[in-house]
Order: C-alpha cells, then sequence, then structure tokens
C-alpha cells in the first residue's frame, strides 16, 4: 500500500509540473510580440504600416509610421495619405480634402462606408446556444423588436418555437414553420446556421442555414408567416450557391446593405455574400487558416482591405469597390517555436500539456511533445538519480528500535555485550543497491526517462521508498 501510495503522488506531481513548469517558463521569458496595423492608401498606391516597437529595457511603446519599402513618415504625412481613416483629425486640422482621386466626398459618406468584420478561431470553435432569434420583419416598426419566442430547430426534421415567459412550445407556429421547412424540401440535420440575434441594427437580414446537403437557405418572418427561401433561388449566381459548402456562417447587417455574410466553407476558404443579388465573392487570400490564423474585412468609402494575421505570418490584400484585387503584401515573424526561449523549453520539458488554447472556446486536453534532444537531459537526469540512489544505499536508514533507544534512552541501559568475534554479512555496511531496493525505485526511473526534470523533482522530494 505505500508502494503504491508513493506512485501515485509521483504521478500526480508529475503530470502537475508538465502542466505548470511550462507556463512559468514562459511567463519568465514572455516577450512582446511585434503588433503592426496595416491600411492601404489609394494616394500612395501603397500599404502603410503602423508598427508598435516594444523596448525591452524602458519598456516603451515606439510608434513608426512606414510603408512596404520601409520608408518613416512623421504622424501627420502619414495621416494625410490616409483620409479616409483619419478623417477628423484632417478635418480638425483643416487639411481634409474635398476629392479623393477626383470623387467628391463628405464625413457623413466616409462614416456610412466604413465597416469592420473580424473572425478568430477561437469564436469559430465555441459552444453554440440552440435557441434562434426569428425577427418579425414587416410588423412596420421603425426599429427592430424583440420577439416573445424562440426558434429551435430539431435534427429529426421539427421546427419548435417556445415562449420564453411560460418556457412551452407553441404548436401552431412550430407546426407552421414545420411545413414550410418540409415544403422546401430541406435536409435534416442542418450543418451551419448564422444569424444576428440584435435589435441594435439597421434592419434584420435573417437566419443563413445549410442542410445536410450543404445547401443555403435564407429564412425570415413576415406578420407571423415563415419566408423560407434557397439562397440560389435569390443569387444572380446560382451555380456558385449549389458549390458552396458552408460551415461557418457570420451574419452583421451593415447600414449601405453591401454585404450580408461572411462565409467560411468546409475547405476553410472565406466567402462574402453581397449586394441585393446575394452575389457570392471569393476573398482572395492565401495564408487563411480557421483554425489558427485570424481574418479581418475592412470597408472604408474608397476600398476594401482583407487582412489574414497569424501567429507568425500576416498577409494583406487591397481590393478596389467592385472586389478586384490592386495590391498584396506579406510578412512574417519569427515563429514562437524558434526563439530561445522556446528552443530552451523543448529540452527542459519533453512532455507538456494545457487545457485552454487560443484555437478554441472550448476546454480540452492539448499535448505537446519536446525536442529530440531533450532525451540526453532525461539520460543525465536519470543518471544523476541512479547515483542518488546508491548514496542512499551506502547510508541505510537506522533500526527503528536504534532511533527509539536515541530518543528515549532506557533507565538502566544493559551491560556492553561482548565483542563479536564473527561478523555477519548482513553487519556490513551497504556498498551497492540490493536488486529488491532497485525495483522499489522503476517507477521514478521510467519517470524519469519519459518526462525528465517535471519527474526529477517530484522523486528527489518524495520519502524513501525504503
Amino acid at each position: 500500500m505505500k508502494h503504491a501510495a508513493r506512485i501515485f503522488l509521483l504521478l500526480s506531481s508529475t503530470l502537475l509540473l508538465a502542466y505548470y513548469l511550462p507556463i512559468a517558463w514562459r511567463v519568465l521569458t514572455a516577450r512582446r510580440a511585434p503588433s503592426i496595423l496595416v491600411h492601404y492608401s489609394d494616394t500612395a498606391r501603397d500599404f502603410l504600416i503602423l508598427r508598435y516597437d516594444f523596448n525591452t529595457t524602458t519598456r516603451d511603446v515606439k510608434l513608426r509610421y512606414t510603408d512596404t519599402a520601409g520608408r518613416e513618415y512623421e504622424r501627420d504625412a502619414y495621416e494625410q495619405m490616409l483620409p479616409h481613416i483619419f478623417y477628423m483629425q484632417l478635418e480638425k486640422n483643416g487639411s481634409m480634402p474635398a476629392e479623393i482621386n477626383g470623387s467628391p466626398v463628405t464625413l457623413s459618406a466616409i462614416r456610412r462606408e466604413m465597416f469592420s468584420y473580424r473572425i478568430r478561431p477561437a469564436e469559430l470553435d465555441a459552444p453554440g446556444i440552440a435557441l434562434h432569434t426569428v425577427f418579425e420583419t414587416a410588423d412596420g416598426r421603425a426599429r427592430l423588436e424583440m420577439p416573445s419566442d424562440y426558434m429551435r430547430i430539431r435534427d429529426d426534421g421539427r421546427i419548435e418555437f417556445i415562449d420564453s415567459k411560460t418556457n412551452k412550445i407553441l404548436p401552431e407556429k412550430s407546426a407552421l414553420f414545420t411545413e414550410a421547412f418540409a415544403a422546401k424540401k430541406f435536409a435534416f440535420p442542418l450543418t451551419a446556421l448564422g444569424s444576428n440575434p440584435s435589435t441594435h441594427k439597421p434592419y434584420d437580414e435573417g437566419i443563413y442555414i445549410a442542410d445536410a446537403h450543404g445547401q443555403t437557405f435564407l429564412l425570415r418572418q413576415a406578420l407571423g408567416a415563415p419566408i423560407l427561401d434557397p439562397l440560389e433561388t435569390l443569387s444572380d449566381d446560382p451555380a456558385a450557391w449549389r458549390a458552396l459548402r458552408p460551415k461557418h456562417i457570420i451574419v452583421d447587417e451593415l447600414e449601405t446593405r453591401e454585404i450580408h455574410a461572411l462565409i467560411i466553407d468546409t475547405d476553410g476558404h472565406p466567402w462574402l455574400s453581397t449586394g441585393k443579388n446575394h452575389t457570392l465573392r471569393k476573398l482572395p487570400v492565401t495564408t487563411y487558416d480557421p483554425a489558427a490564423t485570424s481574418l479581418t474585412v475592412r470597408g472604408s468609402i474608397l476600398n476594401r482591405l482583407i487582412l489574414v494575421q497569424g501567429q507568425d505570418k500576416f498577409e494583406a490584400v487591397a481590393l478596389d469597390r467592385n472586389y478586384a484585387p490592386v495590391n498584396r503584401y506579406e510578412e512574417t515573424f519569427p515563429s514562437p517555436g524558434q526563439k530561445p526561449a522556446a528552443k530552451i523549453a523543448a529540452i527542459l520539458f519533453p512532455f507538456t500539456w494545457w487545457l485552454n488554447d487560443t484555437s478554441s472556446s472550448y476546454y480540452n486536453f492539448h499535448t505537446q511533445l519536446g525536442a529530440a534532444s531533450a532525451l540526453a537531459l532525461n539520460a543525465a537526469l536519470l543518471i544523476i538519480y541512479t547515483f542518488i540512489l546508491f548514496k542512499r544505499a551506502r547510508k541505510p536508514k537506522a533500526p527503528a528500535q536504534d532511533r527509539a533507544a536515541t530518543v528515549a534512552p532506557a533507565a538502566n541501559p544493559p551491560a556492553a555485550a561482548a565483542p563479536a568475534t564473527n561478523l555477519q554479512a548482513t553487519d556490513l555496511p551497504a556498498t551497492n543497491l540490493p536488486k529488491s531496493r532497485f525495483l522499489i525505485h522503476i517507477p521514478e526511473l521510467l519517470a524519469i526517462a519519459l518526462c525528465g526534470l517535471c519527474a526529477f523533482i517530484p522523486a528527489l522530494l518524495l520519502p524513501r521508498a525504503d
């Protein structure tokens, strides 16, 4: 029982250290990653980059205004080349141009045309709510109002509306929507759904739903009646919608109604649903990975800008108002795994694990193995621990009765016994590690061989096995 408890303590301590020691190392060796903010200037016909340089000595942040060629600009000159971004500052300075590229502009038009979408990996791999808001679009009200019921879509083809006050299913409305889905031959279960359940928007686009065959539908409600349309019937390019297989759908209504939804298909390619005809436009990016990079879509009165940001790379694509590419820029950063601190950590910790990851909003069990050179450190620690075991074997623990006699000596100590004439083999000090005692330490030796430092520390601190 004692040995079983010792093995349990060894394993639990090793796992805890394999979790916390890498975290402590990252905190001690953390360095701020390079940060940049990219815009596209139609006047300079180039990308302008605001760089945040962090000084590790003074811990100050220096702002550098540059372009893709590395030329640096003063702040005022940088802002003057981006009137559609810094229009408020230029207006205050009295340097806001009346025309940009020959087209007259107003501050109200600039504000109206600005928008931004940003999708991070953790937002795509996140728990969803199975209750959906279906807004009333024909009630004649100037503003959207939250409905009193919520929709739930069952995998067996049933559509259920639940009253938010009584928590009871509304049978008539549920049957009405179920029949509408059946009439459009919607194949269950659904594979993707996107909506914007907020009243703080200029209008309600509806709910995008992809069925089991990948076909995308648009669901709306008018005077309590369902309107379910396949997107291919609303689009001027029905073949593109039929070929699309959505995996993630992000709906965000704009005042201009230019963009309806951002869609990520099953191959990881991003698409935009645009215009009154729901035209599908594939974004011309090459480095986007939904599980590892973030995607930003920015719009202004002059252009559209697509940004892909990863840990070690950056991609920017400038588009005109018709979504035709006009310029492209890519930049790479030092990979986090190639930094000296990360390389040392791969040697110190041959096995690490963690629960949360930037690529997901879920807690999960993630593991990572260290570098092959960690085996050399494990072997060195194994030799050191074996040497310690032999040193301990040369100094065996005193018997229990001897320790008791030392703490509480007898009142009448017995007379000294005559010296023994013949020493027994068991009376000699140990000079090596007996086989039976060596077998006791096999769990520590195996743990050190596999987990290195994370097992070496608890093996030293645990009480002796003998």
